[in-house]
């Protein structure tokens, strides 16, 4: 009878805390690629070949940001349903 009342929160917070699992995964192999854009970048500069891609850094560091928001979602969601 409980179940019915959270059903929706219940199945959203599954849904998240898999996406989590999934991101908290991805996460550390997004961070090695703005990494190695950066070291790249700096390579190229220091050797007058190029510049440091600040473009492509921000859009790989706004996919982790996404992850981060995610964790956060999951963490209100589960405060919910233990209310």
């Amino acid at each position: 009878m409980m179940f019915t009342q959270y059903k929706l929160s219940s199945i959203l917070i599954v849904f998240f805390a898999l996406a989590s699992t999934v991101f908290g995964i991805v996460g550390p192999k997004i961070m090695g690629k703005a990494t190695t854009e950066l070291f790249e970048g700096l390579v190229a500069k220091i050797s007058n070949e190029g510049s440091i891609n600040f473009e492509k850094i921000a859009g790989i560091l706004l996919t982790v940001l996404g992850f981060i928001y995610t964790f956060i979602i999951i963490h209100v969601y589960s405060r919910l349903v233990d209310e």
